[in-house]
């Protein structure tokens, strides 16, 4: 459901019509074959969402894309100002060119907050189990929040991938503004073949200096065929891999808001409260 329309474009906008910056799913949606939003044709990422997409639990399923696309997810790119909250994603079948993919979207400048990626696949190209890149500008800085991508398979047989659970890549500090991760976690099966097998990552394939990851897992127990083992991202040290990456039987027993889970049950970001997300997402839920 989006924004109420006016009669005619020359009439006055009503109060509701002047309030309204985006959509809502008011029911689940079966999606089948799927064009990006925002997707244009050529290798551009192509038109930035700018607005607001409330799931409100909903989910949308069987999303389907495959061929040679690029900047290819359920978005092309959310802008600075775009935001999807409490939105799920169920087993979305994409297959793309050799670029930026991510199952929420493809490129990240805004916010992904209490939502989640449940099974599907994302063949090729530079890809991200929640998102492609979350990236940072002069004026923004992306940002996932309270959210998971879980059961999905990155990777095929037919070349040496980079990818990452949560996302591909976390871009590196712009200024003041650093790409950010908060309670979120990331599982599924990273596959990467041939003679020379690219990198995996449990969270990521690459996460740029001074980027925030505060209480953001991968894990452990994730399936790994080809590509190096257990890393957090590709360069990660011995430190930063034991602070963000945990064995499925730690995240599936949580022992209260400390520790790895302190601040689990913060829902706001930066002291700002969150809007009511889907109770699927709920923060001690690490999957079956």
């Amino acid at each position: 459901m989006g924004c109420p329309a006016r009669d005619h474009d020359n009439d006055p906008m009503t109060a509701d019509q002047a309030s309204c910056i985006g959509y809502e799913l008011v029911n689940d949606i079966n999606a089948g074959s799927w064009v990006p939003i925002g997707k244009t044709n050529g290798p551009n990422r192509g038109a930035d969402f700018t607005g607001k997409l409330v799931g409100n639990g909903y989910r949308v399923t069987n999303a389907d894309q495959r061929g040679t696309a690029l900047w290819i997810g359920l978005f092309s790119a959310i802008g600075a100002t775009g935001s999807v909250e409490g939105l799920g994603l169920v087993n979305p079948q994409f297959a793309s060119g050799e670029r930026f993919h991510g199952m929420i979207a493809a490129d990240l400048g805004g916010s992904v907050i209490g939502s989640y990626v449940e099974g599907g696949q994302l063949h090729r190209g530079r890809s991200g189990g929640l998102v492609g890149v979350v990236r940072t500008g002069s004026d923004h800085a992306g940002l996932i929040a309270h959210s998971y991508s879980r059961g999905v398979v990155l990777g095929d047989q037919s070349g040496h991938w980079y990818t990452g659970l949560m996302a591909f890549e976390f871009n590196a500090q712009n200024g003041t503004n650093r790409a950010r991760c908060l309670n979120s976690f990331s599982s599924g099966t990273l596959r990467s073949f041939g003679n020379t097998p690219q990198s995996h990552g449990l969270i990521a394939n690459r996460v740029g200096a001074g980027v925030h990851l505060d209480n953001c897992y991968g894990d452990t127990d994730s399936t790994k065929i080809g590509g190096p083992d257990n890393r957090a991202w590709d360069d990660a040290t011995a430190t930063e891999n034991a602070a963000h990456t945990r064995s499925r039987a730690q995240l599936q027993s949580p022992t209260g808001y400390t520790g790895a889970f302190a601040n689990w049950d913060d829902y706001a970001i930066d002291g700002a409260a969150l809007d009511a997300m889907d109770p699927r997402t709920d923060f001690w839920y690490f999957g079956d």
